[in-house]
């Protein structure tokens, strides 16, 4: 299902006031009760990173809509700069991998003066614009490095020798951080989010003292990733700290997959919260990244010091065959933006993925039913 302010399911003009986890979770929920009648079997609700944080969120608003939630590298954070990601990626993967990836970035910096320009080049011929100054762009790509590094799972023998051309050790870089991360977009609706409540990482520019034309990288989501109508948005850890209080005093069918070596999983829900559960399962892979479980489902997972006996009852795997999709839809948001529900029937998954404008809603009053029409009710 498209999320609100997304895609087609964006309103116009842009109201950011409706654009809140409880207001999504309601879309879900509208969702769900519009395919009651046609779906009356089990139910899944099941994402990848923001749709695997969504899942567990419409679990918490509405426990009783599906059976189980299985949440992919589901991450909750508790500020705009959560502060849990930067000591994990100074332990994350072995000494050699993480020296190899800070002299990169060290001798990227060092020649900033030979690189800024070439890098200049490459963002104008993509017609990339920014809220900032080219240097802080090219700053910001290099302390984005190893975050982006580890969530795709590069290998580090990949990395370019210190001693490499210029346009070798920059065209790395591009690949593995795309300028474009930083730059105007027309959908800048996950960090508005991830500015409200959501939460993000941020960048430790210690190491690199001397070499960056920017002192800090503190407010830099705030600053360069929103739009002039979002600016005044004010982070609250409200919701963060409630999908903690409702997971610890309740028990539902839950299951939260993460890769051990994706930063992401830095901000996973502590492990605590799922001992002594019967429901609730948390599965870390091990030498695993973002990239392995979007591309994947793992097979067996091995299970933290929490969940040693933990059993993955009833299976369940993320399906995209069925889709149907709506006529007037023009792309799907199945990784980074998505939530699937799933009717689970005796012989058949039916996954319905619903795109529709339901971000128009206010409140929780539009019906639904002109936007699912292009389901077919015999499933």
């Amino acid at each position: 299902m498209e999320h609100r302010y997304f895609g087609e399911s964006t309103p116009e003009p842009r109201n950011w006031h409706y654009l809140n986890a409880e207001q999504a979770a309601a879309d879900l929920h509208a969702v769900r009760e519009a395919l009651r009648e046609i779906y009356p079997e089990k139910w899944v609700a099941t994402g990848v990173s923001k749709g695997g944080e969504n899942s567990l969120i419409y679990r918490m608003y509405y426990p009783e809509d599906v059976d189980v939630t299985v949440a992919y590298v589901g991450p909750v954070c508790f500020g705009v700069e959560d502060g849990r990601h930067e000591p994990f990626l100074d332990r994350v993967g072995t000494d050699e991998e993480r020296a190899t990836i800070r002299e990169f970035q060290t001798e990227v910096l060092k020649r900033r003066k030979e690189l800024v320009p070439l890098f200049d080049e490459y963002c104008k011929s993509k017609s990339y614009t920014f809220r900032t100054n080219i240097d802080e762009v090219f700053d910001l790509c290099v302390l984005e490095y190893p975050f982006s590094i580890w969530q795709w799972g590069t290998a580090t023998s990949l990395i370019p020798a210190p001693d490499s051309p210029h346009q070798e050790l920059l065209d790395h870089l591009i690949a593995i951080v795309s300028p474009d991360y930083f730059a105007v977009n027309d959908e800048p609706s996950f960090f508005v989010q991830a500015q409200r409540e959501l939460g993000y990482y941020g960048y430790d520019t210690a190491p690199f003292e001397g070499l960056l034309s920017i002192r800090d990288a503190r407010g830099y989501l705030p600053r360069i990733m929103l739009p002039d109508d979002a600016r005044n948005i004010r982070f609250s850890d409200g919701l963060s700290r409630r999908i903690v209080s409702f997971y610890k005093a309740n028990d539902p069918k839950v299951i939260c997959i993460y890769g051990e070596n994706d930063p992401w999983s830095a901000a996973m829900p502590d492990s605590t919260l799922f001992e002594g559960k019967a429901n609730m399962k948390l599965f870390v892979e091990r030498g695993v990244a973002f990239r392995d479980l979007t591309n994947r489902k793992p097979t067996p997972p091995r299970a933290t010091a929490a969940t040693t006996r933990a059993r993955c009852t009833p299976s369940v795997t993320k399906v995209q065959s069925g889709l149907r999709r709506c006529p007037t839809a023009t792309r799907m948001h199945y990784v980074w933006c998505s939530i699937c529900l799933m009717s689970l029937r005796p012989m058949q998954r039916v996954v319905a993925t619903v795109f529709s404008c339901v971000a128009s809603r206010n409140k929780q009053d539009t019906p639904l039913s002109e936007h699912a029409k292009f389901l077919n009710p015999k499933g």
